[in-house]
């Protein structure tokens, strides 16, 4: 259900920046559940405004247009511009699917100062008794529109009359929190464009008065979504943090959009202590894993002379950590002794940075992610949770998988990200031909396992090829060696080595929403992979490559223990590895 926000989150002034990734076709389900398609071009912004988030979807269902487009074809939004009362008028027709109409009716309108364009929108709008005019005679088109007009056009839109009593013009606020117009991001600029945009997208949610369908089932219904594409868009934005909306605005930035990485500028903050107890507190409750004050100024752009400065000044605080790593025993759950740092040692490095970092360093990146989902996303090849949250292909902004850049050798230049969709949909395809979803965990696990042993034979050739080869190149340049290693290689029919059993295993589990792993370890120039999977609150191995040589129950959901008997030896217990013992497989599956 989404969240109704207060209008006294109206007063914090928010500063978002949204960082863009190159544009990559892929499918994928927004927050509304409609699918859209990557349409390959970018939104082109000089600061990339977190309202391009809302802007995105509603542009991807044809609900609105650009403010035109680059040579490259990139499409410029002007979020962060003011917008136009006549400008607001055309916005809402086209939100409502009523352009067309618009500009095919007759409408007769007392406004003698509207632009030749803007005519039929206001027109029709007038007709509808959505908009009135400045006097008997003007409609002020050009005037910028207030925040409190635009939720009054918004509200008549959706039925309530102000005419009749139901709101004031004036202060709609009260009705527009209640019917679920406002979110904690609005842009404390004046109104822009941006703000309008997150106004629709919370409408489309919205019940239209004394009906049981929302705004977007109506539309979709009467056949007004497209399904034109998405510019790409990062999972991550930059905002400037507010004192009293901090924790709503980060998780309305997580529940709505899938961002998963935020740059916050704490500057306005009253003290860094009031800093570090929010954000400490805020990770806790979600079980987040919080940035540590030590890496602020890392993340902060500023000239080398600085950062050694600020190292210098900070001579003192290793020894502080020295100690607090030989005191200190308590930790998170899952996490080895080594990684140990707890709410005392966090506040001791608050209370030591406090007067040493300049208010203008304030600034530090978090992940809003659960503590397990990080070092389990940290540590699989595989991302397909991510692609259904966020249609972005990588997993956070360090990596993107190896089987997108390798799409090169088997699809030709330009065409990875169609490849991608295509094998995302034959993924797909597979689990609902090996997954019914009455299954039991259990049965899921076992379904996808045997079926991935069915479909695909170890490759020998790939194998034998590159065992111990360091050229990188020729290998991602070989369509054989790509598919091998990867899930692409089982979903397409092709022989594959551990690399590609476990990526398929681990992306199958993933759509199954089955918490699992690949561990990748190495002995001498032997690599190897396999998986580790989350059933009844344990965890177990299991291993399709090995599975698929010999006796597969041998190597099916299996402890620690009996995989250190039957031969993985040489990879778990070689130092690299880590992530297998963080979560260890204690017994057999009973």
């Amino acid at each position: 259900m989404k969240r109704h926000w207060s209008s006294a989150l109206l007063a914090g002034a928010l500063a978002l920046t949204l960082l863009a990734a190159p544009a990559q076709a892929i499918q994928t389900a927004d927050s509304h559940g409609v699918q859209t398609v990557d349409s390959g071009a970018w939104f082109h912004e000089e600061d990339f405004p977190a309202a391009l988030y809302p802007t995105a979807i509603l542009y991807s269902y044809g609900l609105v247009n650009g403010a035109g487009t680059d040579q490259y074809g990139n499409i410029s939004t002007g979020v962060d511009q003011p917008l136009t009362r006549q400008e607001a008028v055309t916005l809402l027709l086209r939100l409502l699917g009523l352009e067309e109409a618009a500009k095919s009716g007759q409408w007769d309108t007392p406004f003698t100062d509207l632009a030749d364009w803007a005519a039929p929108y206001v027109g029709c709008a007038y007709a509808k008794g959505m908009a009135a005019g400045t006097s008997a005679t003007t409609f002020s088109g050009e005037a910028p529109i207030t925040m409190e007009q635009f939720l009054t056009l918004m509200l008549r839109a959706l039925g309530y009359s102000d005419a009749n009593g139901e709101f004031s013009w004036q202060d709609p606020y009260a009705l527009a929190e209640e019917v679920g117009l406002l979110c904690p991001l609005f842009s404390g600029k004046g109104f822009l464009r941006g703000d309008a945009m997150f106004i629709c997208y919370e409408a489309l949610d919205a019940r239209p008065k004394g009906r049981d369908t929302t705004l977007l089932e109506e539309l979709t219904a009467n056949g007004a979504i497209q399904k034109r594409g998405v510019p790409m868009l990062d999972p991550s934005t930059r905002l400037k943090a507010d004192y009293e909306t901090l924790p709503q605005q980060l998780d309305y930035l997580k529940e709505e959009f899938g961002v998963n990485h935020v740059t916050i500028d704490f500057s306005d903050y009253p003290s860094f202590t009031a800093f570090t107890d929010q954000l400490w507190d805020y990770c806790q409750e979600r079980n987040y894993w919080a940035p540590w004050p030590e890496d602020i100024y890392t993340f902060s752009e500023k000239p080398e002379e600085l950062y050694w400065e600020l190292a210098a000044k900070m001579e003192g605080f290793w020894a502080l950590n020295e100690r607090f790593e030989e005191e200190n025993t308590q930790n998170y759950p899952t996490l080895a002794p080594t990684d140990v740092k707890n709410h005392a040692w966090y506040q001791a490095q608050a209370d030591y940075l406090a007067d040493k970092l300049p208010r203008d360093l304030w600034e530090q990146r978090m992940e809003l992610k659960d503590v397990s989902d990080t070092l389990l996303r940290a540590w699989s090849g595989t991302d397909l949770r991510l692609y259904a949250r966020s249609g972005a292909l990588n997993s956070d902004d360090w990596h993107i998988p190896l089987e997108y850049y390798t799409c090169t050798a088997l699809s030709g230049e330009g065409r990875e990200g169609s490849y991608m969709l295509q094998a995302m949909d034959e993924l797909t395809a597979l689990y609902d031909q090996l997954v019914d979803e009455d299954m039991t965990d259990y049965q899921k696990v076992k379904a996808i396992y045997e079926g991935v042993m069915a479909r695909t034979d170890y490759n020998n050739t790939v194998f034998n090829k590159y065992q111990g080869n360091s050229d990188w190149d020729a290998m991602l340049s070989d369509p054989e060696f790509v598919l091998s290693q990867t899930w692409l290689g089982v979903v397409k029919g092709a022989d594959v080595v551990c690399g590609g059993y476990s990526q398929a295993v681990s992306s199958l589990l993933d759509l199954a929403g089955i918490p699992n792993f690949v561990v990748t370890s190495y002995s001498g120039d032997m690599g190897h992979a396999w998986n580790k999977v989350l059933l009844d609150g344990n965890w177990y191995n299991l291993d399709a490559t090995w599975g698929d040589g010999g006796n597969s129950s041998q190597f099916f959901l299996r402890s620690d223990q009996a995989f250190l008997r039957d031969g993985h030896e040489d990879y778990v217990w070689d130092g690299t590895s880590e992530d297998a013992l963080l979560f260890p497989a204690r017994q057999d599956y009973r």
